[in-house]
């Protein structure tokens, strides 16, 4: 059925009452009538989870999954590898948007990379040397991963690279003024997890003189069935049995604008050009939001979403 039809049954049947954007349509029946009785039923949308992906490498290509760990730095797995220069500095699209090409994927016995002609698989580093990773301004205390990768690395890029791994020992705290005591981070630029909306990215696009992917904004969780741009109120959200809080909005940057797949950048500044014109703030150009998990737990393809403004 249309929705343009369902709305008409709505608002014209005396069985039938309006819910709000966070929850499904209700049908609602006298208590004397059958269900034949009562009409159409109508199938309505709730929030949910819709997408959901990890990084293993940072700045490479994303894995999606049906289901994750949540852990106190993020999803289980994700961004806990970075390529770093001889300085241990990481390096990122911005700079080497060619990296979004690599595949990924990782567990427990390590990483695999590969792209379009070499595989490589580094077992999970444990007795290597530290090296210190820098991310913006935090200092990570990581372990090398060792010489085959970085040769890999130095020859994939053209320039000399190392691997580093975020095991257990390395500590990364959240910045100050968003953590609430205890709350770290792996690799990823600012907060354990990045939600983006399918509603805002439809409403991004139709403004752009050509539709992105959502893979442009490299979300590990995204949610369907809001309003657009209904996420910037939100002080907390749950999606499942995991409940999250909301750290700060994501500032985006110029990785917006690399495909994801060729690793090329748009000539054009878009998707930032636009978004710029309407979701600019003193300090950045905004889309999605920073969460930080509350507790461990897992969450799935298709669990219910609930926020809290």
């Amino acid at each position: 059925m249309r929705w343009d039809a369902v709305l008409e049954i709505v608002n014209s049947s005396p069985f039938f009452v309006r819910a709000t954007m966070m929850t499904p349509l209700v049908a609602i029946c006298p208590s004397n009538s059958s269900k034949s009785a009562c009409g159409t039923e109508i199938e309505a949308f709730a929030m949910q989870l819709t997408q959901l992906h990890i990084y293993p490498l940072k700045s490479a290509q994303r894995l999606s999954l049906e289901s994750a760990e949540v852990e106190s730095r993020g999803l289980a797995f994700d961004r806990r590898w970075v390529v770093v220069d001889p300085q241990g500095q990481f390096l990122h699209q911005r700079i080497l948007p060619r990296l979004s090409t690599l595949k990924t994927r990782a567990d427990h016995d390590g990483l695999w990379v590969a792209d379009s002609e070499n595989e490589l698989h580094i077992p999970r580093p444990q007795q290597q040397p530290r090296l210190e990773v820098t991310v913006w301004d935090d200092k990570i205390q990581a372990i090398d991963a060792g010489h085959e990768a970085a040769e890999w690395f130095t020859r994939l890029l053209d320039r000399p690279a190392r691997l580093a791994y975020m095991d257990g020992d390395a500590r990364r705290p959240l910045a100050d003024i968003y953590n609430s005591g205890s709350d770290e981070v792996s690799f990823a630029d600012a907060a354990p997890i990045l939600l983006t909306s399918e509603a805002s990215l439809s409403d991004l696009n139709l403004r752009l003189p050509d539709p992105i992917p959502m893979d442009r904004f490299r979300a590990n969780l995204v949610v369907d069935g809001l309003a657009a741009w209904e996420e910037d109120r939100w002080k907390e959200v749950t999606v499942g049995d995991v409940a999250f809080r909301v750290t700060h909005g994501c500032a985006r940057c110029v990785a917006t604008t690399v495909d994801q797949d060729t690793g090329k950048k748009s000539p054009d500044g878009e998707p930032l050009k636009t978004l710029a014109t309407f979701r600019r703030r003193e300090d950045g150009v905004y889309f999605g939001l920073n969460l930080v998990p509350m507790h461990p737990g897992q969450v799935h393809v298709g669990d219910a979403v609930t926020p809290k403004a």
